[in-house]
């Protein structure tokens, strides 16, 4: 999950509060490949965060990078990212069915439809397909816990600095 990623708060973190800024700024204050910055910056884009403002000129044949911010609250943009792939993550969990049916030796999985039409046998190596919770339902639980967690987190690091 991309937003869980501690590189991402720290650009998130970085541009908060500023009204503009150059890839090259955070590359140097974060000591991040620009190439990483800029994946994430296309993804606070794509949620109405940042926007592009300009390429400026360094020196011949190399290029930075001017961003505009829209959102300059550190927990409206946290709430922002977090609540989409919240709701992003509670999609797919509803798409995705509580068992599974495993072949043990290949490691494939079916869901019931399909493993139905195999009459439950693999189709690589005829062994029979066996029912399992879908791990795939766990990951997401766990990962909608760990973005409310951070979304805890941000909210108490705005109490403390306004009790400052």
């Amino acid at each position: 999950m991309w937003i869980l990623d501690e590189t991402v708060q720290n650009i998130i973190k970085e541009i908060s509060g500023r009204d503009t800024f150059t890839e090259k700024e955070l590359k140097r204050k974060l000591k991040v490949k620009e190439n990483e910055i800029r994946k994430v910056l296309y993804k606070l884009h794509e949620l109405g965060i940042v926007y592009p403002i300009k390429a400026v000129v360094v020196k011949e044949g190399k290029y930075d990078y001017m961003w505009g911010v829209k959102v300059k609250e550190l927990k409206r943009i946290f709430d922002i990212v977090v609540k989409r792939e919240i709701e992003r993550l509670e999609k797919e969990k509803e798409s995705l069915p509580e068992i599974v049916y495993v072949c043990e030796e290949c490691g494939i999985s079916f869901e019931f439809d399909t493993a139905e039409s195999m009459d439950f046998k693999c189709p690589e190596c005829e062994s029979i397909l066996m029912p399992v919770r879908n791990r795939r339902l766990e990951e997401i639980v766990e990962t909608i816990d760990k973005l409310n967690a951070l979304l805890e987190a941000v909210k108490e690091v705005k109490v403390v600095k306004a009790k400052a």
